[in-house]
């Protein structure tokens, strides 16, 4: 893999991505409007459609439709990202698809009753928290192998 040049703790900072885990909350906001559209179906049944024809796109995809000013920095950036922390963030953002999926489907089986669906509105905002906190490096292990040897041996 070819390391990019303006990967650096700096650049990533000055563009809203954060230099640990290389990835920027920006990408959120996929999520996040959908959300908000389950989160009023109980005022606003019509958004039924446009919630049942929402679709998961790509880290990448997101970007290059946005206007985020780095977009090419941030795609760049999550293309070297650690491996560890991208399983855990494709892990966490299948969490909140799979809710929203949920919704779909029960929208799609009934949307006469979609005043009701709209209480899984805060249960994706809560799943969408957690892609968040994989974002911004939140439960990451931070005590090294030789650390945490000692500690084991402590309890030996």
């Amino acid at each position: 893999m070819v390391v990019d040049a303006r990967i650096d703790a700096k650049t990533l900072k000055a563009a809203n991505i954060n230099s640990a885990t290389y990835l920027a909350t920006d990408y959120l906001n996929h999520y996040n409007e959908v959300a908000m559209l389950v989160g009023m179906l109980g005022d606003m049944p019509e958004m039924c459609d446009l919630i049942i024809e929402w679709q998961p796109i790509s880290y990448a995809e997101h970007f290059r439709q946005t206007g985020f000013s780095d977009k090419e920095l941030a795609i760049a950036a999550f293309e070297q990202a650690p491996a560890d922390v991208l399983a855990r963030f494709r892990a966490a953002c299948n969490e909140v698809e799979e809710a929203i999926y949920e919704v779909q489907r029960q929208l799609k089986a009934a949307p006469e009753k979609a005043a009701r669906v709209a209480v899984y509105g805060q249960e994706i905002f809560e799943l969408i928290s957690l892609v968040g906190g994989v974002i911004n490096g939140e439960g990451e292990q931070t005590i090294d192998d030789g650390a945490q040897a000692d500690v084991d041996a402590l309890f030996a």
